[in-house]
């Protein structure tokens, strides 16, 4: 499919986008906050994905910067404003993957179900508060599904708060080990 261009709503004169992803600036006079008039030259815009995979860039306009997400900047280039109570979804589950075939406009249920499905969801050993491997809860629920162990010795003998391993059996948190 061929690369194609149009204008950023809200940003025709100044920046178009392409079904690639990509950002690119055109040439045009612009009056400094002095009054200087001074040109900006084409250029195309260097994307970088920040550490959680999302590539935000900074537009100016009328000497006012605002900062959007790319791949928002390019569905409502091409598809159209977000439908209300919708979010952009990656399809392939790449982040800083911006190509219009990747995109699409989806509930967050939907959303959440697309992480799910590509494993990149902050679930379990991802999520930053997570305090115990995936490898160490396996370990005891396979030790208390054989019967020989209650809550109490398992609390001794791992480390864990009862509470905790209570929480754990009965699905409050892991849920997804409980089914290995």
């Amino acid at each position: 499919m061929a690369e194609i261009w149009k204008w950023i709503p809200g940003f025709k004169g100044h920046y178009k986008a392409s079904t690639r992803g990509r950002i690119k600036s055109v040439e045009r006079k612009v009056k400094t906050r002095r009054g200087v008039i001074r040109t900006v030259l084409k250029k195309m815009i260097k994307l970088t994905p920040s550490a959680n995979g999302i590539v935000r860039i900074s537009l100016w306009k009328h000497s006012r910067q605002s900062v959007h997400q790319v791949h928002a900047l390019i569905l409502k280039t091409f598809v159209g404003p977000c439908p209300p109570g919708q979010e952009c979804r990656h399809l392939d589950g790449n982040s800083s993957n911006n190509d219009l075939s990747n995109l699409c406009w989806g509930t967050h249920k939907e959303n959440e179900g697309d992480k799910r499905r590509h494993g990149t969801t902050n679930q379990g050993e991802r999520n930053g508060s997570c305090r115990f491997s995936d490898a160490t809860i396996s370990e005891l629920i396979r030790l208390y599904k054989t019967g020989r162990y209650s809550q109490v010795e398992l609390s001794a003998m791992m480390g864990i708060h009862r509470s905790t391993i209570c929480g754990i059996l009965k699905g409050r948190s892991r849920k997804t080990l409980l089914d290995k």
